[in-house]
């Protein structure tokens, strides 16, 4: 019997650095951002079988649904990482005006002065 790997184990010894590099280049070569998202969830399926990581009928079940979970799970982060892009310029437009505003009072208090 061969010995089991977990699929912790696996995804940590992913080259996620290499993978976020192959993304930021097909994304400037001017890839779309679902065509990444595919590419990488292929790259990701390949290296993770489940079929092989849990013996019987469940692991053969994981693996043949494995990758429409890996692309959704990967489109999920790309989400929410546009939303934290998002929230950040909002904060940051927030911080400006509440700028702005103190230093039209403290203009107007040493006018008064």
């Amino acid at each position: 019997m061969e010995d089991k790997i977990s699929a912790g184990e696996i995804l940590r010894a992913l080259p996620w650095e290499d993978l976020l590099e192959v993304a930021d280049t097909a994304m400037q070569d001017g890839g779309s951002a679902e065509e990444v998202q595919k590419a990488l969830a292929d790259i990701i399926d390949d290296a993770v079988d489940f079929s092989k990581i849990i013996d019987g009928p469940v692991g053969v079940a994981l693996e043949a649904a494995d990758g429409a979970v890996i692309t959704a799970a990967i489109g999920l982060v790309r989400a929410l990482a546009g939303d934290k892009e998002a929230r950040e310029a909002r904060q940051e437009r927030r911080q400006k005006r509440r700028a702005e505003r103190k230093a039209r009072r403290e203009a107007r208090r040493a006018k008064r002065s």
